[in-house]
């Protein structure tokens, strides 16, 4: 994620989590969420305030809800579609009757990870139903809770092989576990992200200096003060990093503390490199001069030329001079333009994109 701060608070992030495993699992190759008979904003879910989208595919249907009521409910409904009856009568002159329990359809509160039991719908004209026909059908509807601005999700499936689907049971088990606490008992306070140094064990003891090192006497008030160079966020939101002996990640750290004594490897540093002309020696000298490695001088360390862009200069191998002429071997026409040479110039050959020869200087 790009930015100087993540502001999902732990709640929503649940929240996230559990959401984002039932849509794993419906939205596979091939899954529910793909169906092409998708109902936004199904009639079916009978509850004010709940929003819901049915997908059906085949032997199972799926829906799919969100509270939007303003506080927790105990039962949302959802209207159910008839079970498909068997065309021949068991006797004669008896009525027909509901499919058998091999080809009946069980419905899942996915959210929960529980099997819901359908029953009997309220009296009208608090109830409306959709997905049924006739007046001989008894609706039938499934209740199941939701948190305030939570989420639901049923599943109905149909026959003893989609309902008992390993895949499936090992599904609803994980929901469950996952939905145990209400998200209304998890903080939707945003706290900084603590951070915290990871333990170094010290080195052992020298008795006198190593090789190469001096002793650095111990310090009993050190001034420790670094600031962070982050442009984006304040402190307000944890930028940086946090130290030990700070509450929270922050870009202005100052601190006195304790420093112990300590060896130091002794280094001669100084820019005389820089000055040099020649502080690198080419390996493989050539009997020719004008070949090798041009001097790193301060011409080269960095140059601006007026109208061009920001670069650094390249060391370039120069090949031997032909007919008076020095050339640029195997290098691009904007390097040898800094090539600090003087005479009559340095011809080159490109390379690449715009192919060609010419003198540059």
């Amino acid at each position: 994620m790009w930015g100087t701060w993540n502001g999902i608070v732990p709640r929503d992030a649940e929240a996230l989590r559990r959401v984002a495993t039932m849509l794993r699992f419906f939205g596979g190759r091939g899954g529910l969420l793909q169906s092409e008979e998708w109902e936004p904003h199904t009639p079916a879910v009978l509850t004010r305030g709940v929003f819901g989208s049915r997908f059906p595919n085949g032997t199972h249907t799926l829906y799919t809800l969100v509270n939007r009521a303003g506080s927790a409910l105990r039962e949302a409904l959802i209207a159910l579609p008839e079970e498909p009856r068997i065309e021949e009568p068991i006797g004669h002159g008896e009525p027909l009757v509901e499919a058998s329990s091999e080809e009946a359809t069980r419905y899942f509160d996915c959210y929960r990870g529980v099997e819901l039991t359908p029953r009997a719908a309220p009296p009208p004209p608090h109830a409306r139903h959709a997905g049924t026909t006739g007046a001989t059908a008894a609706p039938r509807v499934v209740s199941l809770p939701l948190e305030a601005e939570g989420y639901g999700c049923v599943l109905g499936a149909r026959g003893a092989a989609a309902a008992s689907a390993p895949p499936l049971v090992a599904f609803l088990r994980k929901m469950a576990a996952l939905s145990a606490t209400p998200l209304q008992q998890i903080s939707a306070t945003w706290r900084y992200l603590p951070q915290s140094l990871v333990p170094i064990a010290a080195t052992s003891t020298a008795s006198a200096p190593p090789a190469g090192m001096v002793a650095i006497p111990a310090a009993a008030n050190f001034s420790f003060v670094v600031r962070g160079i982050e442009i984006e966020g304040d402190d307000a939101h944890g930028v940086d990093v946090q130290y030990p002996w700070e509450s929270h990640p922050q870009r202005e750290h100052a601190h006195s503390l304790p420093v112990a004594a300590f060896y130091m490897d002794k280094v001669r540093v100084s820019p005389n490199p820089y000055r040099n002309p020649n502080p690198y020696p080419n390996p493989n000298p050539h009997p020719h001069p004008n070949h090798g490695q041009v001097p790193r001088d301060q011409r080269q360390l960095l140059r601006v030329p007026q109208g061009h862009r920001l670069h650094a200069a390249r060391p370039l191998p120069l090949a031997p001079a032909v007919g008076g002429r020095r050339r640029a071997a195997r290098c691009a026409a904007r390097d040898a333009r800094h090539l600090p040479l003087a005479g009559r110039g340095v011809w080159v050959r490109g390379r690449g994109r715009g192919r060609g020869r010419g003198r540059v200087g």
